[in-house]
């Protein structure tokens, strides 16, 4: 079956530059400490993996940019981020 995405090709380009991330050393703790600044248990585990998230080969720490639809996560990372 043909996914809807097959034929954007935007979301092919963005497919092709994705990688998997998978949580490093802090990255319990980070997330726990996020949950204290009212991020659900989810959301908190994404930001986390933004922060000490990596590769398998451990090449990396930590993402540039998160990708997400979640405006309740959005409008509490702007408010918990505005200086």
């Amino acid at each position: 079956m043909k996914e809807w995405h097959d034929d954007v090709e935007e979301v092919h380009d963005f497919r092709e530059h994705v990688e998997i991330i998978v949580s490093a050393h802090y990255w319990r703790r980070w997330a726990r400490r996020l949950q204290a600044f009212g991020f659900t248990r989810e959301d908190a585990r994404v930001l986390s993996l933004g922060t000490f998230g990596t590769d398998q080969e451990e090449s990396f720490l930590g993402a540039d940019e998160i990708l997400t639809f979640d405006k309740p996560m959005v409008n509490l990372f702007q408010v918990r981020t505005r200086p």
